[in-house]
């Protein structure tokens, strides 16, 4: 993500409040964050420099993100998505709604996979967040949690498509092969 021209490490990206941005780099690694924009109610992008709280690293700008407000009403939702290169998603996200008259809890549990469209680009994504909120009055607390476990698919768990041939007269496979993958060159 650019703002303003200025490479991610000079912008300043948060979640409610708090910094997303690695200590060492500055740089927020997106891909440690998977489906963070399906818990997200809002977005505010601020341009320009000296608008950050959280230190100078936002000459670029800032990008303040919010999750979704805890629902007062019992419900949930599931989806499943799917798309090409074995490409999929499911989600599944429920809320407690008020309980005692003050207390509410908010679960989310998603999985994204994929086989990539380049050698060796196979991925599994599996992230939570759980919010717990606390109305009283006029006032409301909350808390949440996120985490993610982000990890590529290594070649030899990626499935592969196996050529079989098959005899004249019958059905049982003669040879399977597997199609090599591995076909471009490393240049060190």
């Amino acid at each position: 993500m650019r703002l303003r021209g200025t490479d991610p490490t000079r912008l300043n990206v948060t979640v409610n409040g708090v910094s997303m941005n690695n200590p060492d780099s500055h740089s927020v690694y997106w891909y440690d964050t998977p489906d963070l924009v399906s818990a997200v109610g809002s977005i505010q992008v601020q341009r320009g420099a000296g608008i950050s709280t959280n230190g100078t690293g936002a000459f670029g700008g800032a990008v303040n993100m919010s999750t979704d407000a805890l629902q007062t009403e019992f419900g949930g939702d599931a989806s499943l998505s799917y798309g090409s290169y074995n490409t999929n998603k499911q989600a599944v996200h429920i809320s407690s709604g008020l309980m005692g008259g003050h207390w509410t809890l908010d679960a989310r549990l998603t999985h994204i996979g994929s086989e990539g469209y380049i050698d060796r680009g196979a991925t599994d994504l599996k992230s939570y967040m759980f919010q717990a909120g606390y109305y009283n009055g006029n006032t409301i607390s909350s808390c949440s949690r996120s985490a993610a476990r982000p990890k590529r698919a290594s070649p030899t768990r990626a499935r592969r498509k196996r050529r079989c041939v098959s005899t004249a007269g019958g059905s049982t496979p003669r040879a399977c092969t597997t199609p090599r993958t591995d076909r471009t060159p490393i240049i060190i």
